[in-house]
């Protein structure tokens, strides 16, 4: 299995003799696995420096996807032939978890220029972690800027890097440009690809960028430019690339351009003054014009003066004499008397926020999904403001055991109004999974008890959420025993009913359940269990029934939010449905209204802008497929072709497939439908990439 894995050598080495090493070919293997690594895009990390006082070179990799096989590779041995001219105690440690470094798989250490396995010691594990973790604290950004921008590899190595780049370049305008063509296009570098004809790119689907100058067309550290034009992000915008430049920490992203400073989409920030830009902290920015925080910019002009308060929990406040700012949150407090006094703890999920005091007294804000509100309570001390937030806002379940939260939550009125407020969000699919447990625990509490009353909370839960019980169907194992407890058959039956019509995987092992022995004789009884066996999962998947579509079409659209909603049914084609016609006439009616009702089921799920290969892989070649569904998936194959590994060559085939699938669709279509469909095809930029000059 793939995993973060790390390599970390410290080599004692005499400066004279590191000039020894350079000269080596073990330098050039080193320079070229950095390289690749810029070259495609990995997201790997190297440290390698050389401290000429300490007479000691530094070398860590850290492989975001590796293996055993990984850490012994061209890097590992290339480190290993400086062997003959080290000094003892040198070592190289190898470990399975290169974000912590708790544990290492091997460790070795030059004895008398032989690398002996050893077994490493508390101490030198400490030694080796301290290391490790110091200087991975380097890699707050992709590993082609650390490379270029810093000095976090030797300045040597860098430019042996820049070489190969270099020489890469002139062999693709030399060689490989010329054999270039839409089918079989040539990998550039990093995200960039060219046709034959244009530059394009597979990032977010494609992009094709027509007024790039192959000839001049270079890598830079933000992603690419040519004499004229620079390409970032999904941008190409016309500026002089000597001025422009990416200016990062951490998360935090600007960039210099001759026209001014722009922020981390690529939007021109108007007016601002890229030539005394300065990015302070990970969190604040600023230029002769404006200070830039967390999204705000804000004007000098705006105020005298502004100070910086930073507390932990990442809460950073920016306070100027008119007016404070909380992270993203903009506060209409008076900046010149306000104090931060503490943060507000032990709240619910989804809350955060601080008490705060200025010229009007003691205020708390809150914020609810990032939405921020000021509440003032006359008259109360600091620690009664809190208790009072706490009180209303707090999350009493946080520390209990997670069988015992849910119970006493799910009980709780509090949770049928947040239930009722929530309902037509996505929160309720994960809530259905806590109320299926919860309903497991009342009947482990019934059974241990043989109370009746022990089910009366659940039933005051049931009246608000049994409307979404179909979307975990085992919900209704439980309603059955429930009611087979009370004694009442008719809407047990009516309950198992629907734990077999909304898919209950394992519902044969249920029907010998010793909690049903109210119902099991009875011949309705015995019909669903016969229909049961006659309507099994295919393979991992529910056979969809006419209630279930029912029940997802009358979803808000809000909640169409991913494709967990469907991967567990199968839906009938028009293929079975027709088969089950011949077989059965009676049921024509009922295959009918399956058929428009499946057809409104694709069209709202796969004509969405979201769509992803895991909604729509088990469905692609289904008849109700709308065609908008895979051209807009073409986009998502094109984007999976760049591949670190390998280039858009990798999946040219499925692409090409899949358009001509699309076309044959197309054909059939007549009048306005075929013009419609015609034009979305050929608008799309993956078709422009590969199609337009054939």
């Amino acid at each position: 299995m793939a995993q973060p894995v790390g390599l970390l050598s410290k080599i004692k080495i005499t400066d004279t003799n590191y000039k020894a090493f350079f000269k080596t070919k073990a330098i050039t293997v080193i320079s070229e696995e950095m390289y690749d690594c810029v070259h495609y895009n990995y997201q790997d990390h190297y440290f390698y420096q050389y401290n000429k006082k300490k007479e000691e070179l530094l070398c860590l990799a850290f492989y975001n996807h590796g293996n055993r096989e990984t850490l012994t590779g061209n890097f590992y041995q290339s480190i290993k032939e400086v062997a003959s001219l080290a000094i003892d105690h040198s070592f190289i440690a190898l470990t399975l978890d290169a974000f912590n470094w708790n544990e290492i798989d091997t460790y070795e250490v030059l004895e008398e220029n032989v690398w002996n396995i050893k077994q490493i010691t508390k101490e030198e594990l400490a030694i080796v972690r301290s290391i490790a973790l110091t200087c991975s604290e380097q890699f707050d950004q992709l590993f082609v800027e650390k490379l270029f921008n810093s000095k976090i590899v030797d300045s040597n190595v860098v430019k042996k890097v820049s070489a190969l780049q270099e020489k890469y370049r002139l062999a693709n305008l030399t060689t490989f440009a010329k054999e270039a063509t839409p089918l079989q296009p040539i990998h550039l570098f990093g995200n960039y690809y060219y046709n034959g004809k244009a530059v394009f790119s597979c990032k977010l689907g494609g992009h094709i960028y027509r007024d790039i100058d192959l000839t001049t067309f270079k890598p830079t550290v933000y992603g690419a430019a040519d004499a004229e034009h620079v390409l970032f992000l999904d941008k190409c915008i016309k500026t002089n690339p000597k001025k422009f430049k990416r200016v990062a920490k951490y998360e935090t992203v600007f960039y210099l351009s001759a026209e001014g400073v722009l922020d981390d989409k690529g939007i021109l920030i108007v007016g601002s003054d890229a030539a005394t830009f300065k990015l302070k902290e990970d969190f604040l920015g600023e230029d002769s014009v404006n200070l830039y925080f967390y999204g705000h910019i804000i004007p000098k002009t705006s105020f005298n003066s502004y100070r910086i308060e930073q507390y932990p929990y990442q809460a950073e406040i920016l306070i100027t004499d008119t007016a404070v700012y909380y992270n993203s949150h903009k506060l209409d407090v008076d900046g010149q008397s306000f104090s931060y006094k503490a943060r507000l703890e032990k709240l619910s999920y989804g809350f955060s926020g601080f008490i705060g005091e200025d010229k009007e007294g003691l205020f708390a804000y809150l914020i609810e999904e990032n939405n921020g509100s000021i509440i003032r309570l006359k008259g109360l001390s600091q620690d009664e403001l809190t208790q009072s937030i706490q009180e209303k806002y707090g999350d009493k379940y946080r520390r209990m055991d997670e069988e015992e939260r849910i119970y006493l939550q799910k009980s709780s009125a509090a949770y049928q109004e947040e239930f009722i407020k929530k309902q037509h969000t996505p929160w309720v699919f994960y809530q259905m999974q806590e109320i299926r447990d919860y309903a497991k625990i009342v009947w482990q509490k019934y059974q241990e008890s043989k109370d009746i009353k022990e089910l009366k909370p659940f039933w005051s839960l049931y009246e608000t959420t049994e409307s979404y019980f179909w979307i975990e169907a085992e919900v209704y194992n439980y309603v059955t025993l429930f009611y087979c407890a009370e004694q009442k058959k008719t809407e047990a039956l009516e309950a198992i009913r629907k734990a077999i019509i909304y898919g209950v995987f394992d519902i044969d092992e249920f029907f010998n359940h010793p909690g049903l022995d109210l119902i099991n004789k009875e011949e309705y009884f015995l019909e669903l269990r016969e229909y049961a066996q006659q309507h099994k999962p295919v393979g991992y998947k529910i056979p969809m029934q006419i209630e279930t579509l029912e029940k997802i079409l009358a979803l808000p659209q809000e909640m169409y939010t991913t494709g967990t909603l469907l991967w567990k049914y199968h839906l009938y084609d028009n293929t079975e449905i027709k088969e089950a016609i011949r077989q059965d006439p009676e049921l024509t009616d009922y295959w009918t209204r399956y058929i428009e009702l499946n057809q409104q089921l694709f069209d709202r799920f796969f004509k969405r802008k979201n769509i992803i290969d895991m909604d729509f892989s088990p469905y692609e070649d289904y008849s109700f497929m709308p065609i908008e569904a895979p051209i807009q998936m073409l986009n998502y194959y094109m984007q999976m072709g760049d591949v670190m590994s390998s280039s858009i060559v990798y999946s040219i085939d499925q692409l090409v497939a899949s358009m001509n699938k699309i076309r044959q669709r197309i054909n059939i279509l007549e009048g306005e439908q075929h013009a419609y469909y015609k034009e979305l095809y050929n608008n799309n930029v993956v078709v422009q990439i590969t199609e337009q000059y054939l």
